[in-house]
């Protein structure tokens, strides 16, 4: 988990709720921070752990119908009971500066003679490995340390219990940790969102350039005029081909009716030739084809 030595944590004022027996959100003060109460440092019994177990429950049992005693007063750890850890101050501190590490540190100093159980040391194990993911997601999800560590608060060592304390309410620090992952994201986006409006300055400058350039303008200006003369010579052309073009229409007006007037002609000598074949099929009638022979006979006959 990474260091939160340069988040500041504060309180968010949220109203304290019963998470879980045992486990209560601890109260924040705006003031100075009460001290906590007195923690016994005495060694566990050397019984065996069914035995203890028994003895932890039994004891808490009779804390819980006996009077609160003073919070001066020594007092083993496994038999608070609900109430007097409610009433306990909490240092909010020790949620920025918390190691994962020191777990182990808490192990090694407490007395040779603490032993903990096979689910005691999974549990542990399994608060190990949640807490090494980055604490912008314990601050989210730290419920599975609060379910490993619920059950096995009271067994701990007093020193490995302050040291693991703090971890069951990281929720605390969400709000604060959020803030600072995004102030320092948008912090490291700096040189990133300055090239960026360097390339824009760079472009505003372009545009500008672009806009007081007008040299563009006179070449196009200059076009402009060479294509105005040009379309008033082919203006002057077609008006020129449009004459050609009407004189060579009347010529098709005339040439048409020159062969139209040849067809008239042609169909009246037509007519006339008809009528002349008809004379002379008529004329033809009149004609005796017979040889003169005979009749030169005759008269040479007569003759002699």
């Amino acid at each position: 988990m990474p260091s939160l030595d340069k988040v500041i944590f504060s309180s968010p004022g949220t109203k304290r709720k019963k998470e879980g027996k045992g486990f209560r959100q601890p109260r924040f003060k705006k003031a100075a921070i009460k001290p906590k109460p007195t923690v016994s440092t005495q060694p566990p019994s050397s019984e065996s752990p069914d035995h203890s177990s028994h003895n932890q429950e039994q004891e808490r049992a009779e804390g819980e119908n006996s009077p609160e005693p003073p919070s001066s007063s020594p007092k083993d750890t496994s038999g608070r009971t609900d109430e007097a850890r409610t009433t306990e101050t909490f240092d909010a501190a020790s949620l920025q500066n918390f190691d994962p590490s020191t777990i182990g540190e808490s192990l090694v100093t407490e007395s040779p003679h603490t032993t903990l159980t096979t689910d005691v040391t999974s549990n542990l194990k399994e608060i190990a490995k949640q807490l090494e993911a980055p604490i912008e997601k314990l601050v989210v999800a730290y419920d599975g340390i609060r379910t490993a560590l619920e059950p096995i608060i009271d067994v701990l060592p007093s020193g490995l219990k302050q040291v693991l304390r703090p971890t069951a309410h990281l929720g605390f620090l969400r709000e604060d940790v959020m803030a600072a992952t995004s102030r320092i994201a948008f912090r490291n986006n700096q040189p990133a969102l300055k090239e960026e409006i360097t390339k824009e300055c760079v472009a505003v400058n372009q545009f500008k350039a672009n806009l007081y350039d007008n040299s563009e303008q006179a070449q196009l200006k200059a076009f402009g005029q060479m294509l105005d003369a040009k379309r008033m010579k082919i203006t002057d052309e077609i008006k020129r081909l449009e004459e050609e073009l009407s004189q060579v229409d009347a010529a098709i007006l005339a040439n048409d009716a020159s062969v139209k007037m040849l067809a008239d002609n042609k169909q009246k000598l037509s007519i006339s030739l008809k009528a002349s074949i008809a004379r002379i099929r008529e004329l033809n009638k009149g004609l005796i084809i017979v040889s003169n022979k005979p009749d030169c006979q005759i008269i040479d006959s007569a003759d002699k």
